[in-house]
């Protein structure tokens, strides 16, 4: 069992590391939110609902859409890994920044990657509870064992 926890737990150190340094882009100023924080709605059946759309959460959850986007876009080095400057006559200096179709793509692997780990994380964690069966040195000396599997029981072969 000591083996399932010590897998559990480094599938989970690795999920955590997919999404903080690398989905995340290694953000540091963003608010570390706990699930006290926010109100959720359990009786809400629209689809596509979900906590951000809360009212009460607005004021916690404000700018989330845009801020990881704005954190790679002012750091040079993200910029240049995962955007493309296009002309545009819209913006300001005439020119926007777009996700690169490849960034896009290594973005979702990366998401793929995260919820495998913790697919297997929360797999793990349910074997890591089930209790373990009685030793062999522990079963009763009769001629069943607890499964049912006949065994052979030394002290009546003697007699």
């Amino acid at each position: 069992m000591v083996q399932v926890r010590v897998l559990c737990r480094k599938t989970i150190d690795r999920a955590r590391c997919t999404l903080f340094q690398k989905l995340m882009f290694d953000v540091r100023h963003l608010p570390r939110l706990t699930p006290k924080d926010l109100q959720e709605n359990d009786s809400e059946r629209v689809p596509g609902w979900w906590f951000a759309k809360h009212r009460q959460n607005a004021a916690i959850l404000h700018g989330h859409k845009e801020a990881l986007a704005e954190h790679v876009a002012s750091t040079g080095q993200l910029r240049r890994l995962w955007m493309d400057e296009v002309h545009s006559p819209e913006s300001d200096n005439g020119t926007s920044l777009i996700w690169r179709p490849k960034s896009i793509k290594l973005y979702r692997e990366l998401v793929q990657e995260f919820l495998k780990d913790v697919a297997a994380a929360t797999h793990f964690s349910i074997l890591a509870q089930v209790p373990r069966s009685a030793p062999l040195n522990s079963w009763p000396r009769c001629g069943r064992t607890p499964r049912g599997c006949a065994t052979y029981n030394s002290d009546t072969a003697r007699s």
